[in-house]
């Protein structure tokens, strides 16, 4: 189906409305010019009655007087047909009323069918003296036909002129649209950049700050989309490669002892990758996700997290304190405040030397509610402070499994839940703290 161009849209819809405004104006015309020009032919005949019945008085009766009437030579030419009596007998005619029977006795205008023509009748009685004036009604229709004419010829001429003067102005109304859909055509599909909004009219900064808004968020996706197939590509390299050697080493070993440590070995090294796996794929989900906001019990979500991860803290001898959680109820989407508590517990585990410690606090004070955990390792450098979120960054010195992506999925999962997470160094320059800020419509257990 072939969808109309605007063109011809503006066109249709100036066109439409100039069209039906000429044809009610051309009703109402014909209406007001007939009924104007039947006031001035009814105001001719009472003038004309009025003169025949001055004549009848002034001159003696005796034989009826037949005047000729005159044949018209000119559209506006008046032939006006008349009878007057004098006494009830008739004493002045026209030729032309041998149809008109006999005397009429109602005074006043009336329209009446001789044969097949309709006349306009003006009948006065003064004392003995009664006129009738008559007149074709036709002569009045000429008068309106060539008033009716005189007005739409010149339209008729009129209407393709403003056509064609309204498509043009609507053509170069338009080139500012043919303008910028150059623009965006002509972009090459890796050209990003905003298009520049001089000589854009007003009514078109809309679609064009639109279009640019689109392509930012389009460059922002095929960005990171970028970074994440080559971060990706990067961190599997490196276990992908390390399988298959720890692969090859096993199937070269014949004893059976090593070939067991060996694939103890191989086990650790599946685990580290499908934890890289992992990351990457919930990595790229939350980016795009989108989230309604539910009340949730802080205190429960937590301590089902801390189920999962103290038995790997007791592996490495960490201890988990816990003292200073307390029972509140925030607003979150309980997925993603999962999947960020989770990291964040896994990656003070991960990072920090066996013998220490994470404190893990949930308050409620004039600042809303606080989700802390904070661990006494060996912290990081001011310099790395700042970066400690972006995606695939590693920290100086950082020699721990994993593909940098922890933290990342940390503050996506926050900024989609509007939670304000900050990371500051712990006491005394050792270990550091991510206090989660929930926002303010909280709601409290």
């Amino acid at each position: 189906m072939n969808t109309p161009s605007l063109r011809s849209r503006l066109i249709k819809s100036l066109m439409l409305p100039i069209l039906g405004g000429i044809l009610l104006v051309g009703v109402a015309s014909c209406f007001s010019t007939y009924h104007e020009a039947s006031e001035i032919y009814d105001a001719e005949q009472v003038h004309f009655a009025k003169v025949l019945h001055t004549l009848a008085q002034q001159v003696e009766q005796g034989e009826v007087i037949n005047i000729e009437g005159v044949k018209r030579n000119d559209a506006y030419e008046k032939y006006i047909t008349f009878r007057v009596w004098k006494n009830g007998k008739l004493f002045l005619q026209s030729d032309n009323v041998q149809d008109f029977g006999p005397i009429t006795q109602a005074e006043g205008f009336a329209d009446r069918m001789i044969g097949e023509t309709r006349w306009r009748f003006y009948v006065e009685h003064l004392g003995d003296v009664t006129v009738e004036v008559a007149e074709q009604n036709e002569v009045r229709l000429d008068l309106v036909r060539h008033i009716l004419a005189g007005i739409f010829l010149p339209q008729l001429i009129i209407i393709p002129i403003i056509a064609i003067i309204i498509g043009f102005g609507i053509s170069r109304g338009l080139a500012p649209v043919e303008r910028l859909s150059q623009l965006v055509r002509s972009r090459h599909i890796n050209e990003l950049t905003p298009i520049s909004m001089r000589g854009i009219p007003k009514e078109l900064r809309p679609m064009g700050d639109a279009t640019n808004d689109l392509m930012r968020r389009v460059d922002d996706a095929m960005r990171i989309e970028k970074n994440f197939t080559n971060y990706a590509a990067h961190e599997m390299r490196t276990p992908i490669a390390a399988l298959k050697t720890q692969a090859q080493v096993i199937l070269r070993t014949q004893e059976p002892q090593k070939q067991k440590e060996l694939a103890g070995e191989l086990l650790g090294t599946i685990d580290r990758t499908q934890r890289i796996i992992e990351q990457l794929l919930t990595y790229a989900r939350v980016q795009h996700q989108e989230v309604a906001l539910q009340p949730v019990a802080l205190k429960s979500l937590l301590e089902d997290e801390l189920r999962y991860a103290i038995p790997r803290s007791i592996e490495k001898n960490i201890t988990v304190n816990t003292e200073h959680v307390r029972p509140v109820t925030a607003r979150a989407q309980e997925e993603l405040l999962r999947l960020a508590i989770a990291n964040l517990l896994d990656n003070a585990i991960k990072y920090i030397p066996a013998g220490s410690t994470i404190d893990v606090a949930l308050r409620e004070d004039n600042d809303g509610i606080i989700l802390s955990i904070q661990d006494n390792g060996p912290g990081i450098t001011a310099d790395d402070l700042p970066h400690i979120f972006d995606p695939f960054y590693r920290v100086t010195g950082n020699t721990a499994s994993g593909a940098g992506l922890g933290l990342a999925i940390v503050k996506w999962a926050c900024d989609l839940q509007h939670i304000r997470i900050i990371a500051t160094p712990g006491l005394e320059g050792h270990g550091i703290r991510f206090a989660l800020h929930f926002p303010s419509h909280e709601v409290s257990a």
